[in-house]
């Protein structure tokens, strides 16, 4: 009976090529949430809440602290008052100071401003249309584990 070994690299490889592929899912559902942003309807809103979120540490790096935004408005559609704190469709919630600093700059207290909503579900909404620049820097990462994972599965290597 031959005993099979298990070639730990071709492991590997295909757990990249599983991550970087679930990883895509999620980064096309990312992606096609924040383009149907572009056929919503537009309200106006009022900014209640704008503030700087400090988180002391970042999951990645214990040592560095991550910044998030709390950014609260009201809006109506047909008569209705709701609220909301989305951003964007899909707001990554781990932004740098300076990222942090420029949406609550943007989005000041008592301010009036421009929110989208989804007439379908006017409780969804976003001040941004679109995507995230945050987000859509993640598919460096997802093409990384795809990349390394094929390259990993196609490599043939000698016996030992």
């Amino acid at each position: 009976m031959a005993s099979r070994r298990i070639d730990y690299h071709k492991l590997v490889g295909y757990l990249l090529l599983v991550a970087g592929s679930l990883m895509t899912l999620w980064q096309c559902q990312v992606l096609l949430s924040g383009l149907m942003t572009f056929q919503w309807q537009e309200t106006v809103a009022l900014i209640y809440e704008s503030e700087i979120v400090y988180t002391t540490s970042n999951p990645a790096d214990k040592n560095q602290a991550v910044f998030s935004t709390h950014i609260n408005y009201k809006y109506q559609v047909d008569g209705t008052t709701l609220t909301n704190t989305r951003i964007y469709a899909t707001d990554v919630p781990f932004l740098g100071e300076e990222q942090a600093t420029a949406l609550i700059t943007q989005y000041p207290v008592g301010s009036i401003q421009t929110v989208f909503y989804n007439s379908r579900n006017p409780e969804e909404s976003v001040l941004i249309k679109g995507v995230s620049v945050s987000a859509i820097l993640l598919i460096a990462p997802t093409l990384a584990f795809l990349a390394i994972g094929f390259s990993i599965v196609k490599r043939t290597r000698e016996p030992v």
